[in-house]
């Protein structure tokens, strides 16, 4: 699977490559697959992480 991320009214994107994907998931691979995006735009677009970022208690 390919995840895009871009913001609206920005040419700031992101392309995360080689997601596992399945017709089910359980949560723990849900939630590896979530840290995995997360960890690719912390490496690649710290300030956009940085500015998105919903829960700060995860923050390094």
């Amino acid at each position: 699977m390919v995840v895009r991320l871009s913001e609206m009214d920005s040419t700031t994107s992101l392309e995360v490559r080689d997601i596992p994907c399945r017709t089910s998931l359980t949560p723990t691979e849900v939630f590896a697959i979530i840290e995995q995006i997360e960890e690719r735009i912390r490496r690649e677009k710290p300030e956009l992480f940085n500015r998105h970022c919903v829960n700060k208690m995860r923050l390094p």
